[in-house]
């Protein structure tokens, strides 16, 4: 039998085999082309989220501290649009998260940036969510700051590492443990092409989700959820730790460590009780004796043994505050020093290697947990101090 064909010499067989061929590569085509789209607007996303990571660093270092959220629900026509709320550490009209964060948008006003930053590349504003305390800082406290936020890899089952919970940037598998200030200090969220949760350029919020996931990252606790993509979930996250926000302003020197901090301070308290003892020296010249204050309100504390010795008066087992508070320095994270002594007084003939210790809290504010900070002041550096005034 012979195939008809066209004039064209092709057959009609032929023809239908090529059309249908064409048929397929236009649709997976678009479909290729519609995944590159989703994935660079997920690059620029990405992209625009570091810009505003940048651009907070800088406003640390301009004012030493984290600025607050933009009020979501405000359009361009008002004056507030992209400026951070009023009354850092009050954050006021953004939603506060619990007693431990604020949530609002991206304050790119504040921030020196354009509108096209502070958006995902779905026209939606960047939610952004920060620890009440890091909106409140000063140059005396900004290296400690502290971060509040957890962030999980599934719907939160509790908090603290597997088999505990599912927080990824958790300290411990016990519950509400960040002594390593590994806890988010802020957060930046893009609700991903749906949008679910997200606040438009106009004030108006998109409808909430429906996933358990994503309801998680709009709700007013401090767990979100950053999990891979799926049909159920597109939120891109970005939490920062402390770390993360302050670490290359510490290595550029914009920002001094707490380590370094924590030694210079205390050595102040030292210097500073010494000012004072030197006032109330007994003997005469020769003679002098310097006594060294009481601790008050003592509590139990474990001291390294090996710093004191036979010599010293008695080798500490508590540790307290200085009478009155009067010396008013405090450690990065805002609180007293507390202090144990060793020795009475110090003697051009004293021989106790440690004559006085001071203490920080750590990151925790808490007293005997492994962040704690122990300065052990030595003879040679109280005996440097009073042999300016002589013996």
């Amino acid at each position: 039998m012979t195939v008809a064909r066209e004039q064209s010499g092709f057959t009609l067989l032929e023809i239908a085999v090529v059309l249908l061929i064409i048929g397929l590569v236009t649709v997976f085509g678009a479909k290729l082309v519609g995944s590159i789209t989703e994935g660079t607007r997920t690059r620029l996303t990405r992209q625009n989220i570091d810009t505003v990571k940048l651009a907070m660093q800088a406003f640390i270092a301009r004012t030493n501290r984290l600025p607050c959220p933009a009020v979501e629900t405000l359009d361009p026509a008002n004056a507030g649009f992209g400026v951070e709320a009023a009354t850092p550490g009050t954050c006021t009209g953004t939603q506060a998260i619990g007693t431990v964060a604020f949530r609002g948008v991206v304050p790119w006003k504040t921030l020196g940036m354009t509108t096209e930053n502070a958006v995902d590349a779905w026209g939606n504003q960047i939610t952004y969510v920060v620890t009440i305390s890091a909106t409140n800082l000063n140059s005396s406290t900004v290296a400690g700051m502290r971060g509040s936020i957890y962030i999980h890899s599934n719907t939160p089952v509790a908090a603290g590492l597997p088999g505990t919970g599912n927080q990824i940037n958790a300290c411990s598998t016990t519950a509400d443990d960040n002594i390593c200030n590994a806890a988010a200090v802020a957060l930046l969220v893009s609700h991903g092409k749906a949008g679910a949760g997200a606040f438009t350029l106009n004030g108006v919020r998109v409808p909430l989700p429906t996933s358990a996931q994503e309801l998680e990252n709009t709700n007013a606790d401090r767990s979100y959820v950053l999990a891979e993509p799926s049909d159920n979930f597109d939120d891109i996250l970005s939490p920062y730790s402390p770390n993360d926000m302050l670490g290359a302003l510490f290595v550029q020197g914009v920002v001094r460590p707490p380590q370094a901090l924590l030694q210079e301070r205390a050595r102040q308290v030292v210097s500073l009780i010494a000012a004072d003892q030197v006032q109330n020296r007994t003997g005469a010249a020769g003679t002098w004796s310097y006594p060294l204050p009481a601790q008050v309100a003592s509590v139990a504390y474990a001291f390294d043994a090996t710093k004191f010795d036979a010599a010293c008066d008695v080798s500490p087992v508590t540790v307290g505050a200085l009478t009155g508070d009067p010396l008013q320095i405090r450690d990065p994270w805002g609180n007293q020093f507390r202090y144990a002594r060793a020795s009475n007084a110090v003697t051009g003939a004293e021989s106790c290697p440690t004559p006085a210790a001071i203490v920080s809290l750590g990151p925790d504010g808490a007293l005997g947990t492994g962040d704690d900070y122990v300065y052990y002041a030595s003879l040679a550096e109280w005996k440097d101090i009073f042999s300016k005034s002589g013996w």
